[in-house]
């Protein structure tokens, strides 16, 4: 009767002690999948970012008749005065006219046109049109 005891004791402390390690063993494999998903998120924005910064241009860098989407700003200092103008991401922008020195540019945004000094436009990053890409 008593060995039945000692093994029954024995037996209960075996499987509260497999029980503790299967839960730290799930944490630990938790904690390595979400590491590896951590990696591999920055991994894919890391290239995302690449393929934007080989894809996007300045809106200075359109020629007369290009257009694109815009997509983000560069300088925050006039990024309040371009959006109050219409020019918010995602909005169309086509370049109508460029100064013959080539300042200011005339732009086509939000059904009206708007001219830009250069150093306005070179902080709008426009996304071309899939079909504008040759």
């Amino acid at each position: 009767m008593r060995t039945c005891l000692v093994m029954n004791a024995l037996s209960a402390v075996f499987w509260v002690t497999a029980i503790v390690l299967s839960a730290l063993l799930k944490e630990i494999l938790i904690q390595i999948a979400l590491n590896y998903c951590s990696k591999f998120r920055n991994y894919l924005c890391n290239k995302a970012n690449y393929l934007c910064s080989i894809i996007m241009k300045k809106l200075s860098e359109l020629k007369i008749g290009e257009s694109g989407t815009i997509h983000s700003f560069e300088n925050d200092d006039i990024f309040l005065k371009l959006m109050e103008m219409g020019c918010i991401p995602g909005e169309m922008v086509t370049v109508e006219q460029v100064a013959p020195l080539g300042d200011p540019i005339s732009i086509s945004v939000a059904g009206y046109q708007l001219s830009l000094r250069m150093n306005e436009a070179d902080s709008i990053l426009i996304s071309p049109n899939i079909n504008a890409i040759k």
